[in-house]
């Protein structure tokens, strides 16, 4: 679903992305971890037709990613940014209606079908009951599951994060990603997701990639992937790997 070929980007004369070959395909949760300043969200960006790469090549189902109109891409990625600032003192089921907006002509409002699927993007991040609320007025993390309803009301196949808990307390940050692990299988979507949480992401995601100065270092399970010396090579401090007691998962803690 997602193919990079040789990618690489700089800023300036910086180089930020350095040679990434990889493809995520079919109904997983990747995740993408690595130090600050590694490429992380610069890559995600270009997946998302944000950036233009300076080399190489992206390609979205199997078509390269110059080729798609800007509401083409939209209809197939949904992207879920850190931070998500509304303009105005809209509503919540306001906020999640506007990923309707690949869907809708400036000729037609919102049609059944449009709210119909909206609903069920809200039910499925549990912000229904929130509907005529100000999105103002939620909780960072009830904030957060309505930018994450938006981008499912766009009815994506690939689904993009980018750091989508690093403001929310533990409770929303595992209720956001006992979410997000369900959808690959329920909307047959390919998500990859951006964090610095390497316990969430090891025990949530099927994949891990790490990245460290614009390349891919390890790509695999996590099991494989979240290893003691690999972890203290990319991060550059001394860690434990354990295991965690109820998902069986690696779980990491400061040597």
């Amino acid at each position: 679903m997602i193919t990079a070929a040789q990618l690489n980007f700089a800023y300036h004369d910086t180089p930020i992305l350095r040679d990434i070959s990889l493809s995520i395909a079919g109904q997983q949760l990747a995740g993408l971890i690595g130090p600050n300043g590694a490429g992380k969200s610069t890559f995600l960006k270009i997946i998302a037709g944000l950036l233009p790469p300076h080399s190489g090549s992206i390609s979205l189902a199997g078509k390269h990613l110059p080729d798609y109109s800007r509401k083409s891409l939209a209809r197939l990625t949904g992207l879920v940014p850190q931070h998500f600032q509304a303009a105005f003192d809209f509503t919540v089921y306001e906020i999640v209606a506007m990923g309707r907006y690949p869907y809708q002509s400036s000729f037609h409002s919102e049609r059944g079908e449009d709210r119909q699927v909206i609903r069920r993007a809200m039910e499925e991040t549990e912000v229904w009951q929130f509907r005529d609320r100000p999105f103002s007025e939620l909780s960072g993390g009830e904030q957060q599951r309505v930018v994450l309803a938006s981008a499912l009301a766009q009815e994506p196949r690939i689904l993009l994060l980018d750091e989508p808990t690093s403001a929310l307390d533990i409770k929303h940050q595992l209720r956001f990603y006992e979410i997000l692990k369900r959808l690959p299988q329920e909307r047959s979507m390919t998500i990859l997701t951006v964090t610095h949480d390497i316990n969430l992401a090891a025990r949530f995601c099927e994949r891990i990639l790490v990245m460290k100065e614009g390349r891919i270092v390890a790509d695999g399970p996590p099991e494989t992937v979240i290893e003691k010396s690999l972890l203290e090579q990319v991060y550059e401090v001394p860690v434990e790997v354990l295991i965690h007691p109820r998902s069986q998962t690696p779980l990491i803690v400061l040597g």
